[in-house]
């Protein structure tokens, strides 16, 4: 679609046909009409590229910061935005972005990330995206601190909606308990059931422990039993998150240094070619 728009754009001047390619695109709202525009002005000359530009932010600006956070197009948004020439862009798009919530900003910094690779940073726009970088690494440090804990059986936010003595075993030092005296069942089929039933929850850490229906006496009882899957998955996340801060400071705390930009760090979808970058 963007590289017919494109040909049409190319045989007509833009005061005859913009508004009505404006038009048509502020009716749309979901981020693949952005991307269209994007990809438009990536094929057209400079005069009419920025006005398909001037669009595509206006777009922009509709969604959340969450929700560019997350989009793919965001990277050729990122990539007009980073010309010497166009600060209004680049504040449309940083003002979006650091309002989004800190644990959604990972993929936007991976992806502006790879086009300051070289470049002084000594500049206001390099300013400005290492505050997005210092939100991000604050976030990182607070989990890190919540989650770099010697391992214990209690897990201190488990849920279990259906039965306040199970939260509270599971929130507690216990490794094993029955439903015996708390849960009735009038058959083993049934305390089956139960079992496969809170195991589908989607609100109970399902990792955390398991559950085995079981009979004694011809009373039906389900013995709930905790596991160190758990606090595997934790430390696993807490590798992740410590990898990406140790990256993040690497890459943004280490003062005016440039840093040689190899030919495999692009890798943008849209085919962009890497601009001569001078941020000011």
């Amino acid at each position: 679609m963007a590289s017919l728009v494109a040909s049409l754009l190319r045989l007509f001047d833009w005061d005859d046909v913009g508004p009505a390619l404006t038009q048509a695109f502020q009716q749309l709202n979901d981020a693949s009409s952005m991307e269209v525009v994007l990809k438009l002005a990536n094929q057209l000359n400079d005069k009419v590229a920025q006005n398909t530009l001037t669009l595509a932010v206006q777009k922009a600006t509709q969604f959340s910061g969450n929700e560019l956070c997350s989009f793919k197009c965001a990277e050729l948004l990122w990539v007009w935005a980073l010309r010497p020439d166009d600060k209004g862009m680049f504040d449309a798009l940083v003002n979006k972005i650091i309002e989004a919530d800190a644990s959604a900003l990972r993929p936007a910094i991976e992806t502006f990330t790879k086009y300051l690779e070289g470049v002084d940073t000594s500049g206001d726009k390099f300013s400005a995206l290492v505050s997005i970088v210092s939100k991000r690494m604050a976030w990182l440090n607070e989990n890190i601190q919540s989650l770099d804990k010697p391992f214990a059986w209690s897990m201190p936010d488990a849920q279990f909606p259906d039965n306040a003595h199970v939260q509270e075993f599971l929130r507690g030092t216990a490794t094993s308990m029955t439903t015996k005296g708390i849960r009735n069942f009038s058959s083993l089929q049934g305390a089956r059931n139960y079992a496969v039933r809170r195991m589908r929850d989607p609100l109970i850490q399902k990792d955390s422990f398991e559950m085995d229906a079981s009979e004694e006496n011809g009373t039906a009882f389900v013995t709930i039993t905790k596991t160190k899957a758990w606090n595997y998955g934790r430390q696993e996340t807490l590798r992740q998150l410590r990898a990406e801060l140790e990256t993040l400071a690497r890459r943004y705390e280490e003062g005016n240094e440039n840093v040689v930009r190899s030919e495999h760090d692009w890798n943008c979808e849209y085919n962009c070619v890497p601009l001569p970058i001078s941020i000011a």
